[in-house]
Formats: C-alpha cells, sequence, structure tokens
C-alpha cells in the first residue's frame, strides 16, 4: 500500500488497477480513490472516463488501418 501513496495520483499503473476495481468489485469510485490515494473521486472519476475513451479510440484507429 505504501506503493500507492508513493506513486502520482495520474500514475497508468493506478488508472488500469481502478479501471478493474471498478469493473470487476463493488467499490465505489470515492472508496477506490482513498484506497490508492488519487485524490478526490471527482478527478479520479474523469481520469477513467478519459482513459476509457482514449481506449476506443485507440482501438477504433486500431481497425482503420487494417
Amino acid at each position: 500500500m505504501k506503493q500507492a501513496q508513493e506513486a502520482l495520483k495520474a500514475h497508468p499503473e493506478k488508472l488500469a488497477l481502478a479501471a478493474r476495481l471498478r469493473r470487476e468489485t463493488t467499490l465505489t469510485i470515492r472508496e477506490i480513490g482513498q484506497r490508492l490515494h488519487m485524490g478526490s473521486w471527482k478527478s479520479l472519476n474523469n481520469r477513467l472516463y478519459l482513459a476509457g475513451n482514449l481506449d476506443v479510440q485507440k482501438a477504433k484507429s486500431k481497425r482503420a488501418t487494417e
């Protein structure tokens, strides 16, 4: 847990873990943010939303080039 405190709030590994926790558990965004030391739940929610949109855009551009 100490590593979570030391890593940046928007570190890619933390975002990936937060997205997985959101998808696979019943934890709220607020609880995930507190456990991973990611700042306010509102900013975490925004980061997860933006990260999800980036993944969708990458998948679309990959399909378009095939």
